[in-house]
């Protein structure tokens, strides 16, 4: 049920940012999904210094943090005790600079007995929040999704758009075209969910229409030219779709075998997407999003070993680097998916690899940061061990790179 009275830490006005500039991490993998950012690492003695603060936070939750401006925003769900018999929904608004709060605000509350079985590699905070211009959407899967101002006062909520998960959530909401665009892909219900971001009212709702054997996915959508239009590509067991968010009219699909599907469809250039098909063998696949006529092949190239079930690819200056979950790290010619140099880090990884200034952070299941160069082979420039359980991506904003672990969330400053 949601509950107004338990909304807490909210300010009696409307606060206001900036539009999102480059220094700034607006949603799940920062601006555009491409998690590139500007700054370099301070490294000492092969690994990173110490972090500037660390704060402890509260409950669960493998959501990363966005960041506009001086704001960080993080969710979380918190248990009233062990075992829980109810669970608040969380969102948390901190200093960016300091890791201080500004605010806590509870969006939802569930009895324990009504929420379903997760998954030990997710939480019921999984999905990244977002900024837009209207203000902060959070999305905590079947539970519900929100809208808060920059001072955490809940503007709008809206529940039931789908009931029955497998494994919880995780697909993080994207705003496009004044639209909240929330994949659900359930055993109840396989669709893309559009809400108005003003209102919250579901404005339309695309079927998948795949009959999955397995119809449960995880995939955040990937808008194809945020600037330029409204479609976006939309991940989901057994289908790809292109989808015009203005409408929800579906412009083509692509069939193809696999379910849970985590990574989000990523643009490589060269009028190509590729896609990570998911469970149970997994298959990087390079798709032609034009030009493509009836009956004509769309895939362009498959990468068919070492390609994740969860960690999303980077590209980075012309090189596509793709995180297997084993630890294998591949670099490839995106156009044509040739093999350039591929080397094994140590652990497994959930988290997407990101960029900051050219130099590759990953970050392992068992918290373990190794940051390197990339080109014509993989160059080691450092590796620290936090200790801590991580199964969160990474995020860079105003100069610093968060990273939350089981226990908290650390800031480490970056250099000009």
């Amino acid at each position: 049920m949601a509950i107004d009275s338990l909304v807490m830490s909210m300010c009696l006005i409307t606060w206001t940012l900036p539009a999102a500039g480059p220094a700034d991490w607006p949603e799940f993998r920062g601006a555009g999904g491409a998690g590139v950012a500007p700054g370099k690492l301070v490294v000492v003695g092969g690994k990173l210094a110490d972090p500037a603060w660390f704060v402890p936070v509260a409950g669960q939750g493998w959501s990363s943090p966005v960041i506009l401006g001086d704001l960080l925003i993080l969710t979380a769900a918190e248990p009233d005790g062990e075992p829980a018999k109810s669970w608040r929904f969380v969102v948390l608004g901190l200093d960016s600079a300091t890791g201080k709060e500004r605010f806590r605000s509870v969006v939802f509350e569930r009895k324990a007995d009504s929420l379903p079985k997760i998954h030990s590699k997710n939480s019921h905070a999984s999905p990244s929040a977002t900024f837009s211009a209207a203000g902060v959407v959070a999305h905590f899967g079947h539970v519900g999704t929100a809208l808060l101002d920059f001072g955490g006062k809940v503007l709008w909520r809206k529940e039931g758009i789908y009931d029955k998960p497998v494994h919880g959530g995780g697909a993080s909401p994207v705003v496009l075209d004044g639209k909240v665009l929330i994949p659900c892909d359930g055993t109840d219900v396989q669709a893309l969910v559009a809400l108005d971001l003003k209102s919250g009212r579901e404005v339309w709702r695309r079927e998948r229409a795949a009959s999955a054997p397995r119809p449960f996915s995880f995939s955040t959508v990937c808008p194809i030219s945020p600037e330029g239009n409204s479609l976006l590509l939309s991940a989901a067991s057994d289908v790809l779709q292109q989808v015009d968010a203005a409408s929800g009219a579906e412009i083509w699909r692509m069939p193809y075998t696999g379910y849970s599907v985590i990574p989000r469809p990523m643009l490589v250039g060269g009028g190509l997407a590729v896609l990570s098909t998911g469970y149970d063998k997994p298959s990087l696949l390079a798709v032609k999003l034009d030009g493509v006529r009836p009956g004509e092949e769309r895939i362009a190239w498959k990468m068919e070993k070492n390609a994740p079930n969860t960690p999303t690819p980077l590209v980075l200056d012309g090189e596509l680097l793709v995180l297997a979950d084993n630890g294998v790290i591949s670099s490839l010619e995106p156009a044509s998916g040739i093999q350039r140099w591929q080397e094994r880090l140590k652990g497994a990884y959930s988290a997407s690899p990101i960029s900051i200034g050219g130099q590759v952070v990953t970050v392992s299941e068992e918290g373990v940061v190794t940051a390197f160069k990339t080109g014509k082979a993989y160059q080691k420039i450092a590796s620290t061990d936090l200790n801590e359980r991580s199964l969160s991506s990474p995020a860079v904003a105003s100069g610093r790179l968060f990273i939350r672990t089981e226990k908290g969330l650390r800031a480490w400053k970056l250099s000009d």
